[in-house]
C-alpha cells in the first residue's frame, strides 16, 4: 500500500475489526553475503537477524555463505561454529549491519567467547558472596528478548557469545540493587539497576568483560497520609512499580 493510498480504520475495544485489507506492493530485495573466517574445521552456522524474524544458512567449507535476497533495514548478523581438535572450543562473532544495497564481501571472524567476569559488592565496597546471589542472563536481538537463565559462573567468570544481553541479579527479600557498571563492554539504555541492564559483548580480541552489581540492604521508606474526605481511607490501595501500598485506618500508608 502506498502511503497516499492509506486511511483511517476505526477499532472499538473488545470487537473484532473486519475487512482491513493491506495489498503489499513488490520492492527491491538485497544480497547479503560474504566470508565467515574461522580457524575451526567445522563450517559455520550464519543467521541474519531483524524485527520480522531469523534467516539462517551454513557455510560452505570455504567460509562463504549467501542469504536469500534481503528487504533493506538494520540486520544483525551473527556466527557460530562448534569447536574441534585445532581450535579448542567453541567460536563466534557479531555484526551489526544496515542492508541499502547488495554486498558480497562481508567478512566476520570467528573467535573463542569472551569472557564475562562479574562481581559484587555491597555500598561500602565489600566484596559479596557469589555463591549467595543468583545472575540472570538472556540474549537479546532485533526479534526480541531470549529466555533468561541463570548465569553458571567459575571463579566469577562466565563464557558468553559476543553481541546485545540483558544482564540482572534476581530479586531478594534482602536486599537490593544500587549500581550496576561494567569496563570492556558498552551499557545501552541506562535504566534502573534492580532490573535488566543491556549490554553489548564484543570478541576476545577485545579482552574480559567486567560488570560489578552494587547491593544495598537498606531501601528507603515512603510515608504518607491518606486526606480524608469522601473515601473510605481503610479501603484506599495504592500502587507503585514493585510493591502495592495499603492505608491503615488512620489513613497512614504501609506497604503491603
Amino acid at each position: 500500500m502506498r502511503i497516499d493510498e492509506s486511511r483511517p480504520v476505526e477499532v472499538t475495544l473488545d470487537q473484532q475489526t473486519s475487512d482491513v485489507n493491506v495489498r503489499p506492493f513488490p520492492g527491491q530485495l538485497f544480497t547479503v553475503a560474504g566470508r565467515a573466517i574461522t580457524v575451526s574445521q567445522v563450517p559455520a552456522t550464519l543467521t541474519l537477524t531483524s524485527d520480522t524474524g531469523i534467516e539462517t544458512t551454513v557455510a560452505d567449507k570455504d567460509g562463504n555463505f549467501k542469504f536469500n535476497p534481503t528487504a533493506p533495514g538494520p540486520y544483525e548478523l551473527a556466527a557460530q561454529s562448534a569447536g574441534d581438535r585445532y581450535s579448542g572450543g567453541n567460536r563466534a562473532a557479531w555484526l551489526p549491519i544496515a542492508v541499502d544495497r547488495d554486498r558480497t564481501d562481508y567478512r566476520i571472524n570467528l573467535t573463542s567467547l569472551p569472557e564475562l567476569r562479574v562481581t559484587v559488592e555491597d555500598t561500602k565496597g565489600q566484596a559479596i558472596d557469589l555463591q549467595t546471589v543468583s545472575i540472570l542472563a538472556r540474549r537479546k536481538d532485533l526479534s526480541g528478548d531470549g529466555k533468561p537463565e541463570t548465569l553458571r559462573l567459575t571463579k566469577g567468570s562466565a563464557p558468553l557469545a559476543p553481541g546485545r544481553w540483558d544482564l540482572a541479579l534476581a530479586p531478594s527479600a534482602t536486599h537490593y540493587v544500587a549500581g550496576f557498571s561494567g569496563q570492556n563492554l558498552d551499557i545501552l539504555q541506562r535504566g534502573r539497576a534492580d532490573g535488566w541492564n543491556e549490554v553489548v559483548l564484543q570478541g576476545t580480541g577485545s579482552g574480559a568483560a567486567y560488570v560489578k552489581f552494587v547491593l544495598s540492604s537498606s531501601p528507603g521508606a515512603l510515608h504518607g497520609t491518606v486526606a480524608a474526605g469522601a473515601v473510605n481511607r481503610r479501603r484506599v490501595r495504592w500502587f507503585f512499580s514493585r510493591r502495592t501500598m495499603w492505608s491503615r485506618g488512620n489513613g497512614c500508608l504501609m506497604c503491603g
